[in-house]
């Protein structure tokens, strides 16, 4: 279409792969949060969710590891590098690099979603304003 042939071929990328991953993802009962395209490096990165998505009955979803992790890139990078992929003459000639992780380190908890993912990680909170003679304070997520 004339819309993907305006954007820039990294935006083309993350969001053919985007699509994949999205789907992908949701077979494996997780959700793709972010996909970025790094092409300096050849890299493309995709996060999903720290817990698979919560089943019917509303329980929330298992953590997910580095097992599920593998599983899911295995799967992405199959359906990417399969030669019918909408991806596959977006990639470098050089090939790339497919990470596959969960969201973590660094992530700023702000939704309700993210704070029912994170419940029972480790958590460092920071406050702009001085509690108790500290600005930062480290323990387990309970509740928002």
């Amino acid at each position: 279409s004339s819309i993907c042939r305006q954007q820039s071929p990294s935006s083309r990328i993350e969001e053919a792969a985007g699509e994949i991953a999205a789907q992908v993802a949701a077979d494996f009962k997780c959700k793709c949060t972010l996909v970025q395209w790094e092409a300096g490096r050849n890299r493309l990165s995709v996060f999903i969710g720290a817990r698979e998505e919560a089943d019917e009955g509303g329980d929330e979803g298992e953590i997910v590891g580095i097992e599920k992790c593998e599983a899911v890139s295995r799967k992405i990078g199959e359906v990417l590098d399969d030669p019918g992929s909408p991806c596959s003459d977006l990639f470098p000639a050089a090939g790339y690099t497919l990470e596959v992780s969960t969201e973590g380190l660094g992530s700023t908890l702000k939704t309700d979603r993210d704070f029912i993912s994170f419940r029972g990680f480790d958590v460092e909170v920071r406050t702009e304003q001085e509690f108790k003679n500290a600005t930062k304070w480290l323990g387990r997520l309970v509740k928002r």
